[in-house]
């Protein structure tokens, strides 16, 4: 290997710590760095610290012991390699450290033993110690390309389109295929990203809604990721995009990968937001209708002089034209007016007052101040006014 390799050494006993490093440290290889601890709380710190190539586990220490050493390195660092370094000299133990995801394991017999050394040389058996150390880190290295693509696979088996993308969570690391990348525009960038990136390009409005669904489902409220959502193209145009994406999980279940896909659904949803509208179109000029026969119906009740039965036509008429049209449109205008003029036949002249001078203001801010229907409004409001307050002059004498 041409990198530098840092391995955690977790033994309680330091005449065994030492051996280790000064077996590792005659070895003509590229000599990996080791960093000691000898209890195992403080290995679980350092390892929340900074990260490593490889976990060298004694499986007996004062603070811990046994498989379940294994279990919490597991939890806490799920791809690091852990070699089991143990003086247990147990085939049962070994199967199970191995099926709890150890990569390796060695006991202090077989590593280094006096007679063993002394066959070997100290150079060799330093040799042998850090190719079981880099064939631990190949090994795991490659068991996780294969559940990457194990689960790409999967995806492609399921009809996705192959713009993937694969979330490295513990690092916070997200690999976004070349696919994936033009199909924003994006050319001639590394592949690897740090994730904030890609949710820095997610639409405001839907960004909290994704987290929320990555949330729910790395939590295993949700059974899948799926979710469609806005991303910005590098033209500065937003593009609707379906994620849809499955994680990797430790045996303790939690998640340490995601892998997923993306496709653009735009002509889809570009579709859909024209039938919406025209449903919307539709529904408008359907009610309209409805408002219109309303207030028709009202206005012959009024001619009758059935004023009662005119009352509700025309508040139904005013309200359905206010949700529908807003509260400044000249039919919402007209609708007051004709409210109002009924207050006056009814001689409820203040409240005829008040609905008159809302519609006053609508044909003012639509119309302009010089229309004639302001006018002739402006001068209504100005003669209901006066004898609104001639009333209240002769209530006052009497």
């Amino acid at each position: 290997m041409d990198i530098d390799i840092k391995v955690l050494l977790i033994e309680d006993s330091s005449p065994d710590a030492q051996i280790v490093e000064a077996i590792i440290s005659s070895s003509n290889l590229r000599r990996p760095t080791l960093y000691h601890v000898e209890r195992f709380e403080e290995a679980l710190t350092m390892l929340s610290q900074q990260s490593y190539d490889l976990i060298l586990l004694d499986l007996h220490l004062p603070d811990g012991e046994g498989i379940d050493l294994i279990r919490q390195l597991k939890q806490q660092v799920p791809e690091t390699p852990v070699v089991v370094l143990t003086g247990i000299e147990d085939e049962t133990v070994a199967v199970a450290a191995i099926l709890e995801g150890a990569q390796d394991y060695l006991t202090k017999t077989d590593a280094f033993s006096p007679s063993r050394l002394l066959k070997l040389g100290t150079t060799d058996a330093g040799n042998s110690l850090v190719r079981r150390i880099q064939c631990a880190i190949k090994n795991a290295e490659l068991t996780k390309s294969l559940e990457i693509e194990q689960a790409r696979h999967t995806l492609d088996n399921r009809g996705e389109d192959g713009d993937i993308w694969d979330w490295d969570l513990n690092n916070n690391r997200i690999y976004l295929s070349p696919r994936w990348q033009s199909m924003l525009g994006i050319y001639g960038t590394p592949l690897s990203i740090p994730a904030d990136e890609w949710l820095a390009r997610i639409h405001p409005t839907d960004c909290d809604r994704f987290k929320r669904t990555l949330q729910d489902y790395l939590e295993r409220r949700e059974q899948h990721i799926y979710c469609e959502y806005r991303i910005r193209h590098v033209e500065g145009h937003y593009m609707w995009v379906l994620t849809k994406g499955e994680a990797l999980r430790d045996q303790f279940g939690t998640a340490y990968r995601i892998v997923g896909s993306q496709s653009d659904i735009s002509d889809r949803k570009q579709k859909e937001a024209l039938t919406y509208q025209r449903k919307e179109l539709a529904s408008t000029a359907l009610y309209e209708v409805g408002a219109g026969l309303l207030s028709l119906q009202a206005m012959l009740y009024m001619y009758g002089e059935r004023y009662d039965e005119a009352e509700p036509l025309l508040r139904g008429t005013l309200e359905m034209r206010r949700v529908l049209l807003g509260s400044e449109h000249l039919d919402v205008a007209a609708s007051l007016y004709n409210l109002a003029s009924l207050y006056d036949n009814q001689f409820r002249f203040q409240e005829a007052e008040v609905l008159f001078e809302e519609s006053l203001a609508i044909f003012q801010n639509v119309l302009g101040s010089a229309h004639p229907h302001t006018q002739r409004i402006r001068a209504k409001v100005t003669m209901i006014c006066r004898l609104n307050q001639t009333i209240e002059l002769l209530m006052s004498e009497d």
